[in-house]
This record gives structure tokens, sequence and C-alpha cells, in this order.
């Protein structure tokens, strides 16, 4: 059973991750502008440049776990912040990954 659902998982993460980049990086931008901090401010405090933070804003690139920690030290939030409004489902998935990611 376990290998079963663990089969399930992986099969499905490829597709369900797809999904993520857009709300996650509009949600790095909403919680930016809440905190009345601008790109150039965050990019400088998380050390990459404005440019690239603008793509992980626009999900023209995907965030690695270790920068979402970053921005969310950063901005004062927990990382969980980032993924409100993502089905539950894709939730659980994207913190398995985060949770692999993490641990290698």
């Amino acid at each position: 059973m376990m290998q079963l659902r663990k089969a399930l998982v992986e099969s499905t993460l490829p597709r369900v991750l797809q999904a993520w980049p857009r709300p996650v990086g509009s949600q790095i931008a909403i919680v930016r502008v809440q905190s009345d901090v601008s790109q150039a401010e965050l990019a400088r405090s998380i050390g990459i440049s404005f440019q690239q933070l603008q793509k992980y804003e626009n999900a023209r690139n995907r965030v690695s776990a270790s920068m979402l920690y970053e921005i969310g030290r950063s901005l004062g939030v927990p990382v969980g912040r980032f993924f409100e409004g993502l089905p539950v489902t894709t939730r659980l998935t994207v913190r398995l990954r985060l949770c692999r990611s993490m641990s290698a």
C-alpha cells in the first residue's frame, strides 16, 4: 500500500508542481507590497538581483525551497504564507517536495 501511494505521489508530482509557481510568485509580490518593501530592497536583503526577484514574482523562474525560506525570513512571514490559496492537495504535495529538498 505504501509503495502504491509513493508511486502515485511521484507520478503526479511534476504535473502538480507545474501549477504552483504562479500563485507562489504572486504571493511573494503581495507579501512584499504589504510589507512596504521594494523589489530592490528585498532582493538586496536576500542576495539576489531585483531582476531575479521579478522572475520569481512573475513565475518565469521557480523559487527553490531555500530561497522561499530566505524571502519569508526577510519579510517576517512563515514559508507557508506563500502557499495560501492553493488547493489542499497541491499544498500537501508541495510540502512533501519542500521537505525532501531541505533534507537532501
